[in-house]
């Protein structure tokens, strides 16, 4: 399965692992290295897919007694009867028994136990504790085989899909350790293969050597795993204080931090005593922690452990152990890492198919979205967390251990680590960087279809206006023939129906406008485009074509008033009526199966510009929901002042002069309109229609409908956000549905 290489002879060919060989070598020592070490081999099957290599079995075994005998387990005189068969069957019983999952399988095991095996030879080198031989080989079961039987899937994700693990630990949050905890306690005590009978023959003895593997297993849970960094670490201060070594400024305590670890850590340990001194939130987000500044020299060799300090060390060499990948080369981290991420893909996949069966995404497109959703935010949020757990437990562990640990391999674990985490935080700044620019630009190309989409309405609008205007031409010609011959009467029809002409010349010329509009768009929004042409272009064209659509807006908004009045203008001309035949300029036909009453509410003032506001707000989704509510003001303030015009006949007005808009201001009319716009944008979008109103203002009608919440966080629905992301429109929506990032 391997070869055993010299001190401090980096891995060849044939132990790169997953990639180069170059990827896993190093010219510095291994501080990792212990006599006997098995490395790596090339295996065709080690990749970081899902189905690749989780484990040899004879690798495996061969490790796992490697290690035991490297520690001289097998010399002991407090376990006689422990040899090697019996070893090499009881870790061929624990082989079986891991799951084939990326990360939590038997080749994570191995290496998790060599890591501790290295860490258990510095503290028992320097005569630490002391640590005994069943304590050692308590601490070398419970690194192996903390997670056997793990199914590749969280806590949170068991007690989500309600799975059966759940029913056998009701109530309990750490279902995972202890079902591992439960394996591997049948494993430790089976008289065939199990280690509790080599240990002693006294019952007392086995039971403890028992207990101690569970204690150790269940504090493997990751809610419990900082509060055990930060015991720690308030027991290496205090030891430190004890030898005479001085103490740094960042072991103050936290009333509260004492008070949430004490229960946590009495549910297994039974004693909470000394706590005070190690539960430090600040020395966990001191930055010289991470950067290296402080270096602390380790404790003198021999230091005498009580039965609760060793228990803590015991523990952090669990948890640094988990954690060693963390300190090593940044290749070698970074294949595990990428298992890990791999495992939770697994899962993200396992909740989505889980909400499909459940119902809970309602179709199966929505069940596809929801994955897609999850896969996209798990590489980021992983990336995060590794680094900040690398930052505020890994390395200020590593540290406080140090001081168990020769001054050489702690300087060097610990520079290994502080450089990876460099890495990881340019690594993961580089990679939001990269999807700042993406979002940006796919952002970019779906505001371009939602203009398409607004162009391409305003277009057949325009058309729709060109048919209706060549039939009202055609009816005022016709019926100039049989008026009367005077020449004022002739002279106002010819008037009117050259002013129909110049308004159906501008509709076409216009629709033109808005096919050139509708290319440049398309184009723009074109993966070519997005690759050549630089998105500041992009950008500023954008707001060109805003412009356009507003410009559109309020031109037939003016259209509207042209033929009203000159309707208007050529019955006072001829005496006749022509509302019947000609009518009002409206942006919905009227049809017989409308009754009149229905019809004036459809056309009124307050329904025809909420629609088209709505149809703009959807349309236009570079511009912020209050500049929509600006221009829907505007163009509810010129609709009125039209009509206000009209009905006192009045041929010309003028654009919202202070006097006029005063006076249109005072209608309540106008603001009902207003009124309604918002209601009706907040209904149908309230995610990012609350931008309407000020934070402010949002924050004390929150206060005021839920008294009991805290004042500086708002309820839900109602937090106060100051980017709500991308506002999604109508058009984009529909067309780019199963790929939103184009």
């Amino acid at each position: 399965a391997g070869r055993t290489p010299a001190r401090g002879d980096p891995p060849g060919s044939d132990e790169a692992g997953p990639g180069p060989a170059s990827s896993f070598s190093s010219d510095a020592p291994d501080p990792w290295w212990y006599p006997g070490k098995i490395e790596w081999t090339a295996h065709p099957n080690r990749r970081i897919s899902y189905g690749g290599f989780h484990g040899e079995r004879d690798e495996f075994v061969d490790v796992m007694v490697g290690v035991l005998r490297d520690a001289g387990l097998f010399r002991s005189s407090q376990m006689p009867r422990l040899d090697e068969p019996a070893a090499e069957a009881f870790f061929d019983r624990v082989f079986e028994a891991f799951k084939p999952v990326p990360y939590h399988c038997a080749f994570r095991g191995q290496e998790t136990a060599a890591a501790a095996h290295a860490l258990l030879r510095q503290m028992r080198a320097r005569r630490h504790g002391p640590i005994d031989d069943i304590e050692c080989l308590a601490t070398l079961v419970a690194a192996c085989a903390g997670s056997l039987g793990h199914l590749g899937l969280s806590d949170q994700h068991l007690q989500y899909t309600n799975h059966a693990l759940c029913g056998l630990y009701p109530g309990e949050t750490n279902v995972v350790e202890l079902y591992s905890a439960h394996i591997l306690q049948h494993f430790l005590t089976d008289q065939t293969v199990g280690l509790a009978p080599r240990v002693s023959d006294d019952p007392a003895t086995r039971d403890a050597f028992a207990r101690l593997v569970e204690r150790l297993v269940l504090d493997r849970d990751p809610e419990t795993r900082n509060v055990v960094a930060r015991a720690f670490y308030g027991t290496v201060e205090r030891l430190r204080a004890e030898a005479g070594h001085p103490s740094t400024n960042r072991t103050r305590t936290r009333s509260n931090a004492i008070a949430a670890g004490s229960s946590r850590l009495a549910r297994y340990s039974g004693d909470t005593t000394g706590l005070e001194s190690s539960l430090n939130d600040e020395s966990f987000e001191d930055e010289s922690l991470v950067d290296g500044h402080v270096s602390r020299p380790p404790l003198p060799p021999g230091a005498a452990l009580s039965a609760r300090d060793k228990l803590a060390a015991l523990r952090a060499v669990i948890l640094c152990a988990e954690a060693s990948a963390a300190a090593m080369p940044v290749a070698r981290a970074d294949f595990w890492g990428h298992r890990e991420l791999m495992e939770r893909a697994r899962e993200c996949e396992a909740r989505a198919a889980f909400d499909s069966n459940a119902g809970v995404a309602g179709t199966h497109r929505g069940a596809a979205r929801r994955r897609r959703a999850m896969l996209r935010s798990l590489r980021d949020r992983h990336s995060q967390r590794q680094v900040d757990e690398l930052a505020n437990t890994t390395i200020p562990t590593f540290e406080a251990l140090g001081a168990f640990c020769d001054g050489a391999f702690a300087g060097a674990v610990l520079r290994q680590a502080r450089a990876n985490l460099l890495a990881w935080r340019e690594r993961l700044a580089t990679a939001r960087e990269a999807r700042v620019a993406v979002e940006r630009k796919n952002r970019c190309s779906l505001a371009y279809i939602d203009a398409v989409g607004g162009f391409g309405m305003i277009a057949t609008y325009a058309v729709s206006r060109q048919s209706v205007l060549r039939d009202k031409i055609q009816y005022m010609k016709g019926v100039g023939r049989g008026l009367s011959s005077d020449a004022a009467v002739q002279a106002s029809l010819s008037a009117a129906v050259a002013q129909y002409e110049t308004v159906r010349g501008t509709m076409a010329v216009f629709a033109a406008v808005c096919a050139g509009s509708i290319i440049a768009c398309l184009a723009l929004a074109t993966p070519h485009a997005k690759r050549r042409v630089p998105e500041h272009v992009r950008e500023r064209f954008l707001y060109l074509v805003c412009l356009v659509q507003i410009s559109a807006r309020f031109f037939f908004t003016h259209h509207r008033f042209t033929l009203n009045s000159t309707v208007r203008s050529v019955e006072r001309a001829t005496g006749a009526s022509f509302a019947g035949h000609l009518g009002e300029e409206s942006m919905f036909r009227r049809r017989p199966v409308i009754s009149d009453a229905w019809a004036r509410t459809v056309h009124g003032p307050v329904v025809v510009p909420c629609v088209a506001s709505l149809f703009y707000y959807f349309g236009m989704t570079r511009m912020s929901p209050r500049a929509h509510l600006l221009f829907h003001a505007l163009a509810v303030l010129v609709r009125f002042e039209q009509d206000e015009s009209t009905t006192r006949g009045d041929d010309t007005y003028v654009y919202l002069t202070p006097a006029h808009a005063l006076v249109v201001a005072r209608n309540w009319r106008v603001w009902r309109a207003v009124a309604a716009f918002i209601f009706v944008v907040c209904a149908v979008d309230w995610q990012h229609a609350r931008q309407i109103f000020p934070g402010a203002l949002r924050r004390r009608v929150a206060s005021a409908l839920f008294p009991g919440r805290e004042p500086s966080a708002d309820p839900r629905g109602w937090e106060t956000v100051s980017r709500t992301g991308r506002r999604v429109g109508v058009f984009s929506s529909v067309l780019c549905l199963k790929n939103q990032d184009l």
